[in-house]
């Protein structure tokens, strides 16, 4: 009969055995069997009087590899009854050659007195050092003829492998991988991944929050409860972030520099450019030429060393080729304004100006007027600069002559009887310097350039200026002197400006006198009308000269002067720009703080344009979202935007010049506050 033991333990050092104790029997030889007799005998005499027998039996053993060479057993008590001398029974120098799996005959002797039967004993199998300390126990107790020492499994060291190092970016998972070796399976598995956070699985996914090097430990513990670990660390990236900055602009044929940037991943990065265009790049800072004008979708792409990617996305603005356009040629004369139109297409709008008159003058503005003082034949040049940086220049001829000697005596002039007038003469042309003679139309004369008279009657006298040059050359020029009594005041407003063939508005009003008031106007093109508030349409264009005559009840007269400007017609935008806020700008309590990218506004601002057009302003609109919020009629133009609001709001702004003309400007902004 065969009785079998399984029993499981725990080697020091953390090593795992599994041992099987086992009733064994022999087949033994005839002739032993008289000897077995006696001693069989001899034990029941021995059991009759309590004594203990001696422990032998068969040692049972393998191992999971490795080699024993040299190993020893003992066959130990733990009772405390024993005195310590006397608790090793006996000591076995095991085979050398290394063992392997079979069995040994192990013949421990007789305990002696001290171990009496029930008596608890241990059966050790130490490997030495050298041959990595292998251990093995089987147990049993003192009781009978003789007893089995079971077999001892050798196990190798529980082993935790928890690989590693890792690499990984934050917000991304991380497969982990664990492994063990010896011991006494199956395991458990227990993962400390250093940022607070733990799994029980073999082969857990975690991923980390925040970059960083983290302390990860594996503990295994196999099925008898022993542990090992295992350390390593997991490198934590912060994320990849690709910026391909932008958006750009360009022109074609021209190269365009791109900047690329990346943060967090694993340095170092390889780059790639998609151009749009079917062209890309694997540089860092490519510089790259289109072909063709468009709005480009230009993507980044950059990966890092381990693999991971991000992308960045921005527009390339590609504009045709740039060309100015000086107009001309212009023909004109000396000491006489020439105006001066430039144009250009393509390019990186807005332009910039720059005109070289060919005289020595320059100007920066777009359509400039500029006067030459000597007659000659100028190489005017307009040079126009985009906002890319890019330069085209065109040039044409100024044609200047000499100019024909002309008198100017201003007015007409109004005054009242008895009060100085103040006379004005110029001239143009002609070879100065000049002399002057004026006619006031009563008998009185002057030979002063900007003489004063005083009229003593009412009435409406003809005042002739003569100017004579150095040659002798001489030119004339009539207007009037419009003579009232005192306290009658008459008032033309303007000046006017209209287009021809299309009608203007005149108002009229007086005061003092004695009303009622008749009205009498003259247009200057000879032309006139009766009432207070006349319509008048011109058919030429010119500047008019515009005489209101008002007369009281007792006769009395009054005279005022004023002009109207007339145009073939005028289509031309007023110059508008919006000066606050800049684009790509942050504004914080109505203060520039820093360049950006978009523009950004904190609080309250001022908004403030610029509008300009040779016949005036008429009036600024400023519109939130296409809703209008105010209207400035008188220069600086400006609106305070107060609003509390928060969001992406356009900002336009339109301009009306005296004719009608318009002019549009738009900004996209942020506003918080």
């Amino acid at each position: 009969m065969r009785e079998q033991i399984l029993n499981e333990f725990v080697v020091e050092g953390g090593e795992r055995l599994e041992m099987e104790k086992k009733r064994c029997g022999a087949v033994v030889p005839l002739w032993i069997i008289p000897i077995l007799a006696i001693a069989f005998l001899t034990i029941i005499s021995l059991t009759a009087s309590a004594v203990p027998h001696p422990i032998f039996g068969t040692a049972v053993y393998a191992y999971g590899g490795g080699n024993a060479d040299g190993a020893t057993v003992e066959v130990v008590t733990n009772n405390t009854d024993v005195p310590p001398e006397d608790r090793v029974l006996t000591t076995i120098v095991g085979p050398e050659g290394g063992w392997g799996s079979g069995e040994w005959q192990v013949d421990c002797g007789d305990p002696g007195p001290n171990w009496p039967e029930g008596s608890y004993f241990v059966v050790y199998i130490n490997g030495t050092d050298e041959h990595e300390g292998w251990r093995g126990i089987a147990e049993g107790v003192v009781s009978g003829y003789y007893n089995d020492m079971g077999e001892v499994v050798l196990y190798p060291p529980l082993e935790a492998d928890a690989d590693g190092p890792y690499e990984g970016t934050a917000g991304i998972p991380i497969q982990f991988n664990g492994n063990a070796t010896g011991g006494c399976p199956p395991y458990t598995w227990f993962w400390d991944f250093g940022d607070g956070y733990t799994s029980t699985e073999q082969n857990p996914v975690h991923t980390y929050a925040s970059s960083g090097n983290y302390t990860v430990t594996l503990t295994v513990t196999d099925s008898r409860g022993v542990t090992a670990n295992d350390t390593t660390y997991a490198q934590v990236y912060p994320p990849l972030e690709a910026d391909a900055n932008g958006p750009y602009k360009g022109i074609v044929y021209n190269p365009i520099q791109f900047v690329g940037n990346a943060t967090g991943g694993s340095p170092p990065y390889t780059w790639f450019w998609d151009f749009g265009d079917g062209c890309n790049s694997t540089e860092q800072n490519p510089t790259h030429t289109y072909a063709s004008p468009g709005n480009y979708t230009v993507t980044l792409t950059v990966t890092d060393s381990r693999g991971v990617t991000a992308n960045d996305t921005t527009y390339a603005q590609v504009y045709p080729p740039l060309e100015a356009d000086a107009d001309g040629p212009y023909e004109g004369t000396a000491g006489i304004p020439i105006q001066f139109n430039g144009n250009a297409t393509g390019g990186c709008p807005p332009y910039t100006w720059f005109w070289d008159f060919g005289d020595g003058s320059t100007s920066t503005e777009q359509t400039p007027v500029h006067t030459y003082e000597s007659p000659g034949n100028y190489t005017v040049t307009l040079t126009v600069t985009d906002s890319c940086g890019t330069t085209a220049n065109d040039t044409t001829y100024a044609y200047v002559h000499t100019p024909e000697l002309k008198a100017d005596a201003d007015g007409p002039y109004t005054g009242v009887v008895g009060t100085p007038i103040q006379f004005r003469g110029s001239a143009t042309g002609g070879s100065p310097p000049y002399t002057w003679f004026w006619d006031f139309g009563d008998g009185h004369t002057s030979t002063e350039q900007n003489p004063v008279h005083t009229y003593a009657n009412p009435g409406t006298y003809t005042v002739t200026l003569t100017v004579t040059d150095s040659l002798g050359v001489t030119a004339n020029d009539t207007t009037y002197a419009y003579v009232h009594t005192p306290g009658l005041q008459a008032d033309a407003d303007g000046p006017y400006t209209g287009v021809v063939n299309s009608p203007v508005q005149f108002v009229g009003s007086a005061t003092g006198g004695s009303p009622p008031y008749t009205w009498f106007w003259d247009f200057g093109d000879g032309s006139t009308s009766t009432e207070q508030n006349p319509v008048h349409t011109y058919t030429s264009p010119g500047n008019y000269t515009v005489t209101l005559t008002v007369t009281d009840s007792e006769g009395n007269n009054a005279t005022d002067v004023t002009t109207a400007i007339i145009v073939e017609s005028d289509t031309t935008p007023p110059v508008l720009e919006i000066t606050k806020p800049l684009k790509n700008s942050i504004y914080i309590k109505n203060h520039r703080v820093f360049p950006f990218i978009g523009t950004w506004i904190f609080g309250e601002i001022d908004i403030e344009v610029n509008a300009s057009d040779e016949h005036g302003i008429d009036k600024v609109e400023f519109y939130i979202n296409g809703v209008l919020k105010a209207t400035d009629s008188t220069p600086p133009y400006t609106w305070k935007w107060s609003e509390r609001t928060f969001g992406r709001y356009t900002i336009k702004i339109i301009a009306y010049d005296n004719f009608g003309n318009s002019a549009v400007k738009e900004i996209k902004v942020w506003k918080f506050f």
